[in-house]
């Protein structure tokens, strides 16, 4: 097992947290991001010193698990304390699916998930573009729905970026258990029935052997069979 899938890696930074390529030195697994992204995307500038320990803390978590749902609050922080270019390149990187308005089409970049491709193409028609490795689709309210119902069954706390920025893929919810239906009300003996009238019963046996007595209520209109052979 490569050392960067192993679970005891998810406990340090394995990725840089910009570009994802694997961290090798010791400065780069600390902070989790490499020294060529630290340099390119401004995260090399003087800062408070506060800002600058926070600024590494959140990146670290960035870097220690990329696909978490709290990366994206992460990313919105880092850009409030300072770190708007490191912020956005992090957040182009970490979401798996865009979706852009184009001459009345609905661009989608999608991962590498053809039951997701598939569940989409049985809902309306889309194309393929080889060179830019996108599917399109007529830009309507009632795709939309549909697009954003299929990535919440397929790509469910992942991010995603569209029209009107960043956002998390949130799951269905789970429908409530049903309550069970309540239990049918059991006929009521004949026994039963006379017992609950105060009504006496007289015995008479009637077959000693399998002790199987016969007895008839004093209302003389029923007569109930009672096996004591237990």
């Amino acid at each position: 097992m490569p050392y960067d899938t192993s679970p005891s890696a998810k406990l340090v930074a394995t990725q840089c947290s910009v570009c994802g390529r694997p961290l090798v030195d010791a400065p780069s697994l600390e902070s989790g991001i490499g020294p060529i992204c630290r340099e390119k995307y401004g995260f090399n500038v003087e800062v408070d010193e506060d800002v600058r320990k926070e600024a590494n803390q959140l990146v670290y978590q960035i870097a220690c698990d990329q696909a978490a749902p709290s990366s994206l609050i992460a990313c919105d922080r880092l850009e409030a304390i300072g770190f708007p270019a490191l912020a956005n390149i992090i957040r182009d990187r970490l979401a798996v699916v865009v979706i852009r308005s184009r001459e009345g089409r609905l661009v989608l970049s999608l991962p590498y998930f053809p039951s997701l491709t598939e569940t989409l193409k049985r809902k309306m028609p889309m194309s393929w573009d080889k060179k830019s490795k996108t599917w399109s689709t007529v830009d309507s309210t009632a795709n939309k729905v549909e697009i954003l119902k299929a990535l919440r069954i397929y790509l469910p706390g992942r991010m995603a970026v569209g029209s009107k920025g960043y956002f998390q893929i949130e799951p269905i919810p789970e429908a409530p258990t049903p309550a069970p239906a309540p239990a049918a009300p059991v006929a009521e003996t004949a026994a039963q029935a006379c017992a609950r009238k105060g009504h006496s019963l007289d015995v008479h046996v009637r077959n000693v052997g399998h002790c199987l007595n016969v007895m008839r209520c004093e209302c003389g209109e029923r007569q109930h069979e009672v096996d004591s052979s237990g």
